[in-house]
């Protein structure tokens, strides 16, 4: 099962047109029309559609996805996010467990761009929500979705966030909380 936006139908939908593929196939390969702030159900999980601040052309999306035991916060190629975002999640309640956040600007000096973050973005992210008690101590942050040319070496981009205890994202990661 494919989940997006309207957009994303559009391309689901053309796309066979141009690739031929078996009807048995076709037939077990399902879409759903994400849409912002509206729940749905993926297995044992609920998915919360989020805007993203991305794709100016269409409707990206970030999610929350909640097991009923912990909730995840995924917020990839996004520039921090609008003050609804935040408003929508206070009335939500609860705290998370983990929080991914857009690391693409790394340093991001001298320039601020607006459709991705940075990481003093991420800090500031994560002292937002922990002092809005949407986080905990025990939540998790993960700095992900860096590229190397705003950031330098892992090693670097560790200690940076060494003082703020976000964790940086490394290939093959994988987290528990």
């Amino acid at each position: 099962t494919v989940y997006g936006n309207e957009d994303v139908k559009k391309l689901f939908d053309g796309i066979f047109t141009y690739i031929p593929i078996n009807p048995t196939i076709r037939q077990n390969i399902g879409f759903v029309r994400a849409e912002a702030f509206k729940p749905f159900k993926v297995d044992d999980y609920e998915v919360t559609p989020l805007p993203a601040k991305h794709a100016l052309e269409q409707q990206a999306f970030n999610y929350i996805i909640d097991d009923g035991k912990s909730k995840l916060l995924y917020l990839l190629d996004t520039g921090y996010p609008e003050e609804n975002i935040f408003e929508y999640l206070q009335k939500l309640g609860g705290t998370f467990g983990c929080v991914c956040m857009d690391s693409t600007m790394g340093v991001n000096y001298p320039v601020q761009y607006p459709y991705h973050m940075c990481f003093d973005d991420n800090i500031r992210l994560k002292e937002r929500l922990l002092s809005s008690g949407l986080a905990t101590e025990s939540t998790r942050f993960i700095a992900m979705h860096i590229t190397h040319n705003q950031a330098g070496l892992h090693e670097e981009i560790e200690k940076y966030f060494e003082k703020s205890k976000i964790e940086v994202a490394f290939d093959g990661m994988q987290i528990e909380f």
